[in-house]
Parts: structure tokens; C-alpha cells; sequence
């Protein structure tokens, strides 16, 4: 079906949802609203300019910076040191160069994923940064995942390339990432050089190994603005992927030192390793105007090291950015992020939202949301983790498991096998593993419950995939998948109309960020058949199957 036809096909099926489940869209819309877009975003696919790091759907300026006249946050301040490197402590990778694309967000994201293995013992392990940005805008015709949309702009542009100078942020990386496409090693898909002169004849080029086998799987992904957060969090799990607005117009003081005095949204994505609370003010320059006081971040791009011409970029690749400049952190909704990798424990994995997180439900005041996502099994395996996304700073979690839920029934219509309760910290992606997995056979419907509330009494935000314009358009729904529970019932998703606007990005709703994950059961673990032994023989089939032969629950 091609672009025009569906989008067709979803209007009118829109125009009869409307009409036929009239009373149910019309309550549900009245009690859960979506947040509004970034308008940053609305800019940004209004003029579409060629950036490296580009706006997020999400308005990010929920995040605010903690205060700190007493409490946790002072205590934690108290304890920080004044200056921090991981760049000198050997915990990140080294400066690597993105050359002529728009791939920085890819470097920052793959290179925090690098110096967060370094910072859990492991010897440096060099991920690919092109494996990511191609399959971030690519679909994967193996899984029948989609990907991100292009930019339709520049497709007769000969300078630049539909795939990697699309730019992109963090959200993009946690979404291919937490449905299981990478990270992969870099020798498995090399960063290529250009090709030619012109460099862009490989614009329709493959990786190498495109569905290479992975080591490990992602287990948390955190947002952060808080200036002490970011430091907490970067001296417990390694370098931060952030940004920062690049301007032509001055140059960097002494090639090392940065500082943009106005409000502006960011446009390059870079590697966060270290600050320094005493780095002069007066190293910093713009257009005769100096930082309000002393402090900086150090920073490590991806341009590499030296020019053509031999001469340094910055000190060997790092700058420092001063604390007060404005289009860092809050000031432009920009959050920085954090990765956590551990090694891949499953071999399948179930879900409905391949591109992750794009929008954000609320509730009128609501403190507490419960949602599911329902699946059918398609061999005889056990759960071992589940994942989903929290919206929220200080979330309380109750996950629970249904099996043999009857078909067209509500997910927690089967019988109840698990259930676990927790705390979420931060704002983003969290993968737990079960204390007891779960056993399922082929054919079996069950259902990942989770039940999430705020701590502090405020509005609990629902994050969702759902069809936005250049952004998500190939996002789906179906029948029976996703559900939230609202006013006294569990309400399918697919049969929910969120606002009355005539098109069929804001019509036709959402998929809930819920995910299992699962290994083969084994020959003795009492199943009808089927299966294989998981232990000892779990690396072996990761390497048979590749990262992309994972049984990946298909819509």
C-alpha cells in the first residue's frame, strides 16, 4: 500500500471509528488528552534545515532544574567534586570523526554506550555509529520494522544523503535500540570513507554485516537537565550524549573554549566527559559578552582531531562549554542522556512500538496510570524481562503477567502468573528482569501489565507511539494490542480517538512502549515441543540467528 493509499484508508477508518464508537472516543478524549508537541519540532519540520541533532516531538521542559536549598539535591551537590574527567580516567573511546554527514547524534549516542561498558569493566568495545544511523532511517525487510521517515525535501538534492544527513536525537537511538536493532560491533558495520570526490554515491549502501549479532542489549536509557544530576549520573554510568547550537559567525576562543549567550535550540550532538566548576569566565568570548561567572563542561566531539591542513580542532577533539551557555541543557529543552548496556539474555522479543516513544497521554490530574500490551506466542518460551518507559521522575512500578487470556477479552482476563513492584528514578527507558520467568506455550494470548504512579502527587504522563508528520509516519495500530484502563474499564487503543482533528496523524491513536523479552524453553521444562536449550547454547544461537533473526513479534 503506498504512502497516498494509506493515508487514504486511515481517514475514512478514521471518519467510521469516530462515528461508530462515538460515546467511548468522546469519553476517553474528554479524560486523556495528548501533551502538546515541542514547538521547536513544529519549526523544525515547517522549515526542515539540514542539522546534525534535530528538535524532539517530546517538549522536554518538564525537566527543570532541582533546587538547592536543602534536601537530597543539596547533600548530593555537597559531595560532588570540583573537577571530573573521564577523558584522563581512559572511560571514554577515543575522538573518532563523523566526516561530511549529519550523524553526530549517532556518534554521541554510540560513543555513550562505549564509555559505559569502559566504566563497567569491560575492555574498550567499539560499537557502529553507521549501523545505528542506517537503520534508525532504513526499514528492516527482514523483521518488517519500520524506520524513522526521511526527509522528503532533500531527495533530489545531490549533496545530500536521504539516510545520514537526516540528523536525529536521543529518542530515535533509545527506540532502535530498546527493540533490539544494536548496538553492533564497528568491525561488523564499519563507518565507511567517502567513496569518491563527491562521497555520496553509496547513498542506497549496505552494511556489511547489517544483521550482525549483538553482545549486548540495552538495560536503561535516563534523561537529565539538572546540572548535578548530570554529574551523579555521568561519575555512575559514563559519558552523556548532549548538544549544543553550533554558530558560524565566531569561532571558538583559542580553538578550545565555547560560549552562545542566547536562548536557541540545539543543533549538534556531542559526548559530555567532564566539568570543571573553577574554568575562568574570561576564557570565554562572544561578540564582547563573558559567562556570568566561572564553570565549564568538557566536551568531546566528533570531528576528530586535526584538519586537513594538519592544524588541531580544539584541544585534540575536547572543548569546554561554559556552564552559563544558553542553548545547553534546560535552557533549549535539550536533556542530555544516559545509556546502560548489559549482555543480551533473550532470544525473541514481543512488541507493538518499534519506534518508540513519540508522544506523551495525561489524564486531567491523573497520579496513577495502568496499561498492557497483549501478544500471542509463537513457540514455547519463557519471559524473562520486560520493559517500558516512564515519563515521570520517581515512578512507583507494579509489572504484572496474564496467561491464557481468551481472544477479543481485556489483558488482565487470563490468569494472573507474575507480579513484581519497584521504583523508577528516572525519566526514560527501563528493561527489568523478572524474579520469576514465565512460562508460555505456542499459540498462548498473554499480557505485560504495568501500573505506574507518581511519588510527589503530580500528573503521571503515559508515554506512547503514535503517527506524527515527518516524523513517525509509518507508526501502526491494530485490534487487540495495546490498552489503557480508564474510568473503570480497559480500553483497546485501537478503537480510541484521541481528538477530533480531520487527518490521520492525530486520529488514529497509539501503541503502548511495553515490551517482553524471552528465551527458547527447554526440552525438559515440560512445554508440548518445540524449543531449544538456553544456557550454554544462548550464545551460540545468537551468533546462528544474528541480532535481526531474533523473534521479533511482527504487526
Amino acid at each position: 500500500m503506498n504512502s497516498f493509499t494509506r493515508k487514504a484508508f486511515f481517514r475514512v477508518f478514521a471518519f467510521f471509528a469516530v462515528v461508530l464508537a462515538l460515546p467511548i472516543a468522546d469519553a476517553f478524549a474528554s479524560g486523556l488528552k495528548y501533551a502538546p508537541l515541542n514547538p521547536e519540532y513544529l519549526k523544525y519540520i515547517e522549515e526542515k534545515p539540514q542539522t546534525g541533532y534535530v528538535p524532539s516531538p517530546i517538549d522536554w521542559s518538564r525537566l527543570k532544574k532541582k533546587p538547592k536549598a536543602g534536601g537530597a539535591s543539596a547533600r548530593m551537590q555537597a559531595t560532588l567534586p570540583a573537577r571530573f574527567d573521564l577523558s584522563a580516567q581512559g572511560k571514554t573511546p577515543p575522538v573518532l570523526d563523523q566526516r561530511d554527514w549529519g550523524t553526530c547524534w549517532a556518534f554521541a549516542a554510540t560513543e555513550a554506550m562505549e564509555s559505559n561498558l569502559l566504566m563497567q569493566g569491560h575492555e574498550r568495545t567499539p560499537l557502529s555509529e553507521f549501523h545505528l544511523a542506517y537503520f534508525t532511517y532504513s526499514y528492516d525487510d527482514v523483521n518488517k520494522l519500520p524506520g524513522f521517515t526521511r526527509n522528503a525535501s532533500w531527495r533530489d538534492n545531490v549533496n545530500l544523503n536521504p539516510v545520514f544527513d537526516n540528523g536525529g536525537y536521543p529518542q530515535q537511538s533509545v527506540a532502535m535500540l530498546a527493540r533490539g536493532t544494536g548496538p553492533v560491533l564497528e568491525a561488523d558495520a564499519p563507518y565507511p570513507e567517502e567513496v569518491n570526490e563527491d562521497g555520496y554515491d553509496w547513498i542506497n549502501y549496505l552494511p556489511p554485516a547489517p544483521y550482525a549479532a549483538s553482545q549486548y542489549r540495552l538495560k536503561e536509557a535516563s534523561y537529565h537537565i539538572d546540572p548535578d544530576d548530570l554529574k551523579n549520573t555521568l561519575m555512575k554510568n559514563g559519558a552523556l550524549d548532549v548538544a549544543f547550537y553550533v554558530y558560524d559567525d565566531q569561532p571558538l576562543v583559542d580553538g578550545r573554549n565555547y560560549y552562545y549567550p542566547f536562548p536557541i535550540y540545539g543543533n549538534h550532538a556531542v559526548l559530555l566527559v567532564g566539568w570543571d566548576d573553577d574554568y575562568p569566565a574570561n576564557k570565554f568570548n562572544y561578540a564582547g559578552k563573558v559567562p556570568e561567572g566561572p564553570g565549564a563542561w568538557k566536551i568531546q566531539n566528533s570531528w576528530g582531531t586535526a584538519y586537513p591542513d594538519g592544524q588541531p580542532i580544539g584541544d585534540n577533539g575536547y572543548f569546554y562549554i561554559s556552564y552559563y551557555d544558553k542553548s545547553f541543557l534546560d535552557q533549549a529543552k535539550t536533556p542530555a542522556l544516559s545509556l546502560v548496556l548489559e549482555p543480551i539474555e533473550y532470544d525473541g522479543i514481543y512488541s507493538h512500538d518499534p519506534l518508540g516513544q513519540c508522544q506523551i497521554i495525561k489524564g486531567n490530574g491523573l497520579t496513577e496510570l495502568l496499561t498492557a500490551n497483549a501478544f500471542e506466542a509463537e513457540r514455547d518460551e519463557k519471559i524473562v524481562s520486560v520493559s517500558f518507559i516512564t515519563a515521570n521522575e520517581d515512578m512507583d512500578y507494579e509489572i504484572a503477567v496474564y496467561k491464557d487470556i481468551p481472544d477479543g477479552k481485556a489483558p488482565d482476563a487470563g490468569a494472573k502468573a507474575h507480579s513484581q513492584s519497584g521504583k523508577a528514578d528516572t525519566v526514560g527507558y527501563h528493561s527489568i528482569k523478572l524474579t520469576s520467568p514465565v512460562q508460555v506455550k505456542k499459540g498462548e494470548r498473554f499480557a505485560i501489565v504495568i501500573k505506574m504512579g507518581t511519588t510527589d502527587g503530580s500528573e503521571a504522563g503515559l508515554p506512547v507511539e503514535t503517527m506524527l508528520p515527518q516524523y513517525s509516519d509509518d507508526a501502526a495500530v491494530a485490534p487487540a494490542q495495546s490498552y489503557v484502563f480508564f474510568e473503570g474499564a480497559w480500553r483497546d487503543a485501537y478503537g480510541l480517538v484521541m481528538d477530533d482533528a480531520d487527518d490521520a496523524y492525530s486520529a488514529r491513536n497509539f501503541n503502548v512502549c511495553v515490551k517482553a523479552f524471552t528465551v527458547a524453553s527447554s526440552a525438559g521444562s515440560g512445554s508440548s515441543g518445540g524449543g531449544c536449550s538456553v544456557g550454554a547454547a544462548l550464545p551460540l544461537l545468537l551468533a546462528a540467528v544474528g541480532l535481526f533473526g531474533l523473534k521479533i513479534k511482527k504487526r
